[in-house]
């Protein structure tokens, strides 16, 4: 997207995973979205316009659960992308040179393991 954003002279709009499935998610409260893999879980909590709340973090499998208590969790694997494409009509478009990776979990390599 940046790419071609660049060479055509074009602003664009980004949205991450995680706010992907907030605003798939017909649910008009606060809610924590996680995409699980095999170490533990990319976490975003969201409010009910689907604004994060607090940085998105990974956890451990074994840390999900102290963080996951008193919140709604939605574990939907489903994308609605007409609620997708809604949400980012109200988005800011950016230009592409400001956009950048977020990075949430650490590198095991760089981290010696």
């Amino acid at each position: 997207a940046k790419t071609l954003a660049y060479t055509l002279d074009i602003s664009i709009k980004t949205i991450t995973s995680l706010e992907a499935f907030a605003v798939s998610s017909n649910i008009k409260e606060n809610k924590l979205i996680l995409i699980s893999d095999l170490k533990g879980s990319y976490v975003g909590y969201f409010d009910k316009d689907n604004k994060l709340i607090d940085d998105y973090v990974y956890l451990k499998s074994s840390e999900v659960e102290n963080y996951k208590k008193d919140k709604l969790i939605v574990n939907n694997n489903l994308l609605d992308l007409e609620n997708i494409y809604k949400h980012l009509k109200n988005k800011e478009s950016i230009n592409p040179h400001y956009v950048n990776p977020i990075y949430i979990k650490g590198i095991d390599a760089l981290n010696g393991k």
